[in-house]
């Protein structure tokens, strides 16, 4: 009966010590989790006007990345691949408006023999400035043989605008970017009076570069490039090349407010990991594929981005037929932690209150409290990161015109390593972000931040099951004591 007895409480102390591993594991063990692939049949929204039916696809392997952000360090990373180029660049960019881009790429076609550039913008732009500079840098590109190309004008192929932000360098280099090239998204590194290391006024944005990746490369030039290309137009001069042209010549710092001045936190990071690879694309499947990753959301979310519109601007917000919103809303009613930073501007203030009506935090971007005496000029980022594993980096503004109209391009990497990176300088930015002033929240750390779950001393899940099992223990203890 003894041996039948201690047989039975080393059994229990057995199933203790495993419910207490299980426990912990599901508080700390994102490292440890088995990372999803997006099921490619999952298209339920891609049915708008497209030339393409570009396959979601995923890439699994060992591959070499560098990570890198916006004023930080961007600008030293870009310049570093694109200048090194051997034998081909594309470049798919909404905006070319910092002189610096056309330079390399007409110096590059002019040392390296038989190297072929080519270059794909929008037809059109928002803004004048913009909208000028860009003119000024594709002809000057045209005139030192360099051919560029303005996306379709045909609306049952594309109705909106060429929005992509990625290059293709020497078939193997593949740059996933949310910022233009622009002065504001890749910002000249200064050196102020002190010789101390300063950017001059940028937006935040965020960039994702994976190397020596023929396999990705090829993809996005034939299934993407190429197919975008076939229904582009030629570029052509306009009237106003004779005055835009003068603006090539002048000092880019002028563009920007010099004086205010960044002092960047973040290094670049490469890294060299197995991790899974998904590029996404608009009007395709990047709609989609957002729902999926928010809909599978189990602890957190964090969003950075430029705007969140709604899909249908007549109705309420609870009425609103954007999958995203709903998708975030029910995440929320869930119990998934929900962090959102946009611009602080008036396209921000509806979604800022219909958030927080519904219990999910909402931060403005910090434009001049920051805690490291330096300035960004806006967040032009669009980010999302799921559950600490997932991030989603691409050209995409959360609104309707650019997941169903615009062509826009991202990826999907499944990397914790990744995650940390962008999640780091988001954090950044969220405790250097303004609170609304409707907000109920206050200003706290993100490792402060409270939860509805109950946590021991170190920071995991209490493991109440282990209780139990001591209080059934209790009887076997006792009895053995008699």
């Amino acid at each position: 009966m003894k041996q039948t007895s201690h047989k039975i409480i080393v059994l229990l102390l057995i199933l203790a010590f495993s419910l207490v591993i299980i426990s912990s594991a599901k508080g700390t063990g994102n490292n440890q989790a088995r990372l999803s692939s997006i099921n490619p049949n999952y298209l339920i929204n891609s049915d708008y006007p497209s030339h393409t039916t570009i396959p979601l696809t995923n890439f699994t392997g060992t591959y070499n990345v560098t990570l890198f952000a916006n004023p930080d360090n961007a600008d030293e990373v870009i310049f570093r691949y694109l200048k090194a180029a051997e034998s081909s660049v594309y470049v798919s960019m909404y905006t070319i408006s910092r002189p610096e881009f056309n330079k390399t790429l007409i110096d590059l076609k002019t040392n390296i023999l038989g190297i072929d550039i080519q270059v794909l913008i929008s037809d059109r732009r928002v803004g004048s400035s913009e909208n000028v500079d860009t003119k000024a840098a594709a002809q000057s590109l045209e005139d030192n043989g360099i051919p560029v190309y303005t996306s379709t004008k045909d609306d049952d192929k594309v109705d909106g605008f060429y929005h992509a932000k990625y290059w293709i360098i020497d078939g193997k280099h593949v740059f996933v970017y949310s910022g233009n090239w622009s002065p504001r998204s890749v910002t000249p590194q200064l050196v102020p009076p002190d010789d101390s290391y300063s950017s001059s006024e940028g937006n935040r944005d965020m960039g994702f570069a994976v190397h020596d990746a023929s396999d990705i490369a090829s993809f996005f030039k034939e299934q993407v490039w190429d197919k975008d290309v076939a229904v582009a137009e030629d570029w052509t001069p306009s009237p106003i090349r004779a005055n835009s042209k003068m603006k090539l010549s002048s000092n880019p710092s002028l563009k920007i407010n010099a004086p205010l001045l960044y002092y960047p936190t973040f290094d670049p990071l490469n890294i060299k990991e197995e991790m899974t690879l998904s590029p996404i694309f608009t009007p395709d499947n990047a709609l989609d594929v957002h729902k999926w990753w928010i809909d599978r959301a189990n602890e957190t979310i964090v969003i950075q981005n430029q705007y969140i519109t709604q899909f249908d601007d007549s109705v309420s917000w609870d009425d609103d037929p954007s999958p995203l919103v709903r998708s975030l809303v029910d995440a929320k009613t869930r119990g998934v932690q929900i962090r959102v930073q946009v611009n602080e501007d008036s396209d921000s203030d509806d979604i800022t209150s219909y958030f927080l009506n519904k219990g999910i935090e909402v931060r403005w971007m910090g434009n001049s409290n920051t805690d490291v005496d330096g300035w960004l000029s806006d967040t032009h980022n669009k980010l999302l990161i799921i559950d600490n594993k997932t991030t989603l980096l691409s050209s995409i503004n959360f609104g309707e015109n650019a997941f169903t109209n615009n062509r826009e391009a991202g990826m999907v990497i499944q990397s914790t390593t990744v995650a940390d990176y962008y999640t780091s300088i988001f954090n950044d930015d969220w405790i250097d972000g303004e609170i609304p002033p409707s907000s109920p929240y206050t200003k706290t750390t993100p490792e402060t931040t409270t939860t509805d779950e109950s946590t021991d001393s170190f920071g995991t899940p209490f493991p109440w099951t282990v209780m139990l099992v001591v209080l059934l223990l209790l009887p076997l203890f006792r009895r053995r004591s008699k």
